[in-house]
């Protein structure tokens, strides 16, 4: 059995208000990762302050397309 869904107005809003939210996010995770990238080779921070720093970008990232395939399901009209 097939589920539908039907998105209103207001939630594609608040989707894309959401998405802009996760943009900010991965903005500020990327530049901490580039400024720690530089800092761990040089020894200043530890490597795994890059790692986790990495993870937390990626996992915006991904949380960044989950929300986007939401928004653009077909609606059923």
């Amino acid at each position: 059995m097939g589920q539908h869904s039907y998105l209103p107005l207001a939630d594609r809003t608040t989707i894309l208000e959401k998405t802009g939210e996760i943009e900010q996010l991965i903005a500020v995770a990327d530049a901490r990762v580039r400024r720690l990238r530089p800092l761990a080779e040089r020894g200043a921070v530890p490597l795994s302050q890059v790692t986790d720093a990495e993870t937390e970008l990626e996992g915006l990232r991904l949380r960044r397309e989950i929300v986007r395939s939401t928004c653009t399901e077909p609606e059923l009209l």
